[in-house]
């Protein structure tokens, strides 16, 4: 008798658990118009250690270099563009976060809330020293971007972005002042100043070869963009949980088409955008095989077009193409149905072996 109940407690609870799974995933996205093709999978799997958990990536188009930030291995790990291991990297200190490289060929890397300065080979030279700005003594590095020119971008504290030009200059900050401000009264009638937005929550921030900025508000589901001497122009995406829409996006990057590309977390996907804000693919869905996502936290693109996502949780870094549906090219007019994403279709052809480790597929 004890043994039947428990049986029928474990098909119960097994059934709570299915039904539990199949009311929080989301529905795969379907878009006629474009599909993810999978190139390769990096793992680390096939090194002396596998990555344990990679938060940042940045991709290094002149040295045709990887680097993937491994925070629970405290390292930075570097693979070429065919996703074959190079080398690794530990920097003194705890609190790893970002990476990238500047045209010197310096590393520099977000450390405790500081920039370490670090040679080819990863040995650590200094610190970054900020001057010359209010605050200076107090910024707290999340996320760091350089542009074409140079120009560095770093997100301080989540509430503001500083620019700087290639020697660590201050040019100027974009922060709840940088948008328009709209006059309100007081309940004593008095009239007052306020910003077009109550807060930032900074996850992530781009430029494009323009110049121009984009900035990823977690909170808010936009990206706000910012001309190249950080004057506010509009915002683009939406939130919601519907299949063009923002659920919890977490990185921003521009592909050689300049498509705006936006890593979406919860909704476990890849948007892509027009500059002018329109909508022009949603892909991916909940999943562990390629072309799937499991809570993505940030992307990344190179100049020939691939696209890097980083997965935290399944331990990898998916390096895809968005490529035209044949039959999307033989009609052009065809449009995104969103009614398809309640019909399971997948946007790619499902793969025999989701784990490719760091083999080309």
């Amino acid at each position: 008798m004890g043994s039947r109940m428990a049986s029928v407690r474990l098909t119960v609870l097994s059934f709570v658990m299915m039904v539990t799974i199949l009311t929080l995933a989301p529905a795969i996205s379907a878009d006629k118009n474009f599909r993810l093709v999978p190139q390769f999978i990096i793992t680390g799997k096939y090194t002396d250690k596998e990555l344990g958990l990679p938060i940042d990536m940045f991709v290094d188009d002149e040295n045709e270099e990887i680097y993937i930030v491994d925070a629970r291995n405290k390292q930075v790990v570097v693979f070429g563009m065919d996703g074959f291991y190079h080398y690794r990297f530990s920097v003194p200190g705890k609190g790893l976060g970002g990476v990238a490289v500047d045209s010197r060929g310096d590393i520099l890397v977000i450390i405790g809330g500081r920039i370490a300065v670090c040679d080819f080979r990863g040995s650590f030279l200094k610190y970054v020293e900020f001057d010359g700005f209010p605050g200076a003594a107090i910024v707290k590095v999340t996320k760091l971007c350089i542009d074409a020119n140079d120009n560095r971008y770093v997100v301080d504290g989540a509430l503001k972005v500083l620019a700087f030009d290639s020697d660590w200059n201050f040019r100027f900050a974009i922060n709840k002042k940088s948008f328009p401000q709209t006059t309100k009264r007081t309940l004593s009638g008095e009239k007052r100043e306020e910003s077009m937005i109550k807060s930032l929550n900074i996850g992530d921030v781009c430029v494009d070869d323009d110049g121009v900025i984009y900035v990823l508000d977690v909170t808010a589901s936009h990206i706000y963009i910012f001309s190249p001497d950080g004057k506010y122009q509009r915002f683009i995406g939406e939130p919601g949980s519907t299949f063009t829409t923002l659920n919890f996006p977490s990185g921003v990057a521009i592909d050689n088409q300049g498509r705006v590309l936006v890593s979406d977390s919860t909704g476990h996907g890849l948007l892509g955008y027009s500059k002018e804000g329109l909508p022009l693919f949603a892909l991916g869905g909940m999943g562990q095989i390629a072309g799937r996502f499991y809570f993505p936290r940030g992307v990344a693109t190179d100049r020939a077009g691939r696209i890097y996502v980083v997965e935290p949780f399944l331990r990898r870094v998916q390096v895809l193409t968005v490529e035209p549906r044949p039959e999307a090219v033989a009609a052009p007019s065809a449009a995104m149905d969103p009614a398809a994403e309640s019909s399971g279709e997948s946007p790619i052809p499902a793969l025999e072996n989701g784990d490719q480790g760091d083999l080309k597929l």
